[in-house]
């Protein structure tokens, strides 16, 4: 029961370091933000990167995007970037309208951070993975034996089959 559990705890973990990728291909990352800035008529005056910072678990790559649009175009980039397959998320905002409202809608000039994350291969993981090689290893040789002992017993019992019996017949 513990071990199912144990097996259990481990696909869920699996599955939940997928979402956190190990990798992060950066120019293809800017050019999707870039894209997905003009695909809505946002302009996007600067798209920088900062340094990225080491936790326990993760990494956090942290991005300065500068940019002019209008409200609803801020809106719908946002909503976007939220089907994005790493995780996002977006921080330090400022924004400010740009002049005098002339028409419809106020144009504002903004900037914010995108903060994206990946995993961070721990000890912890190392000593998960080993320990999953050494689980295995010991299931592999327990199924051998088992077999073995299957074959020994098989060939211990004697073949009756095709023989006359003691009484000649």
């Amino acid at each position: 029961a513990k071990r199912e559990e144990l097996r259990s705890l481990a696909t869920e973990l699996g599955s939940m370091k997928e979402t956190l990728s190990e990798d992060l291909d950066i120019p293809a990352f800017l050019k999707r933000i870039s894209t997905e800035a003009k695909l809505v008529g946002l302009h996007v005056d600067a798209l920088d990167p900062l340094p990225e910072t080491t936790k326990e678990f993760y990494y956090e790559k942290i991005f300065s995007l500068t940019f002019r649009g209008v409200y609803a175009q801020l809106v719908v980039f946002m909503a976007k970037l939220s089907g994005s397959k790493e995780i996002i998320r977006l921080d330090d905002f400022d924004v400010k309208p740009k002049g005098a409202p002339t028409g419809k809608y106020v144009v504002l000039d903004g900037k914010l951070k995108i903060k994206v994350y990946r995993y961070n291969r721990t000890k912890a993981d190392e000593i998960a993975k080993s320990a999953a090689s050494q689980e295995n290893l010991e299931e592999f040789v327990k199924k051998s034996e088992e077999r073995n002992e299957k074959s020994n017993d098989d060939s211990k019992t004697p073949n009756t089959r095709g023989r006359k019996g003691g009484d000649g017949t």
